[in-house]
């Protein structure tokens, strides 16, 4: 999420505006838009509906909860559970996605410059 974050002033040029989905609850979402100084907007779906609709769903992944040991944020292996995959959707003004990315491992996401590429390709160039 942080990635989308820094990546808002560019994506602002294409008039893309960033926003992200996370399986937590809309509380656990709060806390770590709080937590991250994150300014985009967040998505809540703990039930998995979006990624159910977009077909990203992995069953038996490894569930995580998040602990805050001396002041560091981490994940703790909490057992088995329907995991989102994580993906990168580019979605255009009338609904149509222009461009997707997943991945099955997640500690993987596209790059800056990949996320960049796939909206100059998909908008063309911008005279900002």
């Amino acid at each position: 999420m942080r990635r989308l974050q820094d990546l808002r002033p560019q994506l602002e040029t294409f008039q893309v505006e960033p926003i992200a989905v996370s399986a937590d609850s809309p509380d656990v979402v709060i806390y770590h838009r709080a937590r991250d100084g994150l300014e985009l907007t967040l998505y809540a779906d703990p039930d998995l509906n979006l990624a159910q609709a977009l077909g990203v769903l992995h069953d038996g992944g490894m569930a995580y909860r998040s602990a805050t040991v001396l002041g560091v944020p981490l994940g703790v292996p909490d057992g088995r559970k329907r995991l989102a995959m994580p993906s990168t959707l580019l979605v255009d003004e009338h609904g149509v996605v222009r461009w997707f990315e997943v991945s099955r491992d997640y500690r993987l996401r596209p790059s800056n410059l990949q996320i960049l590429i796939a909206v100059e390709e998909a908008l063309g160039t911008t005279d900002a």
